[in-house]
């Protein structure tokens, strides 16, 4: 291949990495914003674009995008609950924002139990929750459809609790399930995070938290498992198309991070990390 050859090649590939990235900037990209006591942290993991030829979610991390996003200049909308809390520019170092505070202790990690919740930052003006999730106290016949499915999560030899320095089988019941959330839509579909009473596994430290927060999907007489090991940050149709997606922080060993769930939570994204 002659020199001249090679230079237009080059300026091919460079011009169609460019036209890539701005059919993603077009469709947006959906990131967490992280309050501190010494700042703030913004992380941008998702993006919707086209991908084979049709459209989805793609994780940055996968697409290696994240440094061009963090660049930009525009404002990013921060959202939650189905609101728009105001506008930041994530190159504007120690910007005021919006602060909420962490109440329910939730979205702990390997690191630490932050002081406020995480927010949803948005580079498209999109916010609203069009299924319009709410918080929901689940009934005594919906408490017994869950029993059965967390019995299956958890599995039949997996649950023990603490004797002492020994971890034992604890064959539960009913009465040692707790919900931990629910939320349901206007469409009557609910959301839930079940699990096994704390203070009847006795346990303390790392144990502790083994068998806490497994999620279900309920929709009518249908209910599929969602996933473990998660809080939810938010509910809100990040791309527009009328639909609301789900946000999640999730911890597991050695690793921290978000989901993104979205189509009735048949599809998700991750973007993750470790720590050794």
């Amino acid at each position: 291949m002659c020199k001249k050859m090679k230079i237009i090649f080059l300026f091919s590939i460079v011009f169609s990495l460019h036209i890539g990235i701005a059919k993603s900037e077009m469709r947006g990209v959906v990131g967490i914003l992280e309050v501190g006591t010494e700042g703030t942290n913004h992380k941008l993991m998702f993006s919707k674009q086209y991908y084979d030829g049709k459209e989805t979610w793609k994780s940055l991390k996968e697409v290696y995008e994240e440094d061009y996003w963090k660049d930009k200049k525009g404002k990013w909308t921060i959202a939650f609950d189905g609101k728009s809390l105001g506008n930041i520019k994530l190159n504007i170092p120690n910007e005021k924002t919006p602060r909420i505070l962490n109440k329910g202790k939730l979205f702990g990690g390997w690191a630490s139990l932050p002081e406020f919740r995480p927010l949803v930052l948005n580079s498209k003006p999109y916010y609203k929750d069009p299924e319009k999730w709410k918080p929901y106290k689940i009934s005594k016949d919906e408490r017994k459809k869950l029993y059965p499915l967390l019995r299956v999560s958890i599995g039949s030899v997996n649950a023990y609790k603490c004797e002492g320095y020994d971890n034992v089988p604890f064959n539960y019941g009913l009465k040692d399930m707790i919900v931990n959330k629910a939320y349901r839509s206007k469409n009557s579909s609910i959301l839930v995070s079940v699990g096994i009473n704390d203070k009847a596994r006795r346990c303390e430290g790392a144990n502790q938290k083994h068998h806490d927060k497994y999620w279900f999907y309920i929709k009518g007489d249908h209910v599929d498992s969602v996933g473990k090991d998660m809080d939810l940050v938010d509910a809100g149709d990040y791309d527009n198309d009328g639909n609301s997606e789900f946000i999640f922080w999730y911890s597991g060993y050695n690793k921290d991070g978000y989901i993104l769930m979205y189509n009735n939570f048949k599809q998700e994204i991750r973007y993750t990390w470790g720590y050794h």
